[in-house]
């Protein structure tokens, strides 16, 4: 076993199947409108009209 923190977690993250990259972080946002209403109702829950 590795004492070294990075060996450490690259093999954590091998374990679980995980693969980072130099894109990983990077957002999926493809210039797509905002839609405002969802962003509301996600961002701020009080918002959302009682659903019955």
């Amino acid at each position: 076993m590795t004492t070294d923190p990075v060996k450490l977690m690259r093999a954590r993250n091998e374990t679980k199947g995980l693969v980072i990259h130099a894109r990983t972080a990077m957002p999926g946002w493809t210039g797509e409108r905002l839609n405002v209403g969802w962003a509301i109702d996600v961002l701020h829950p009080r918002a959302v009209a009682v659903r019955t």
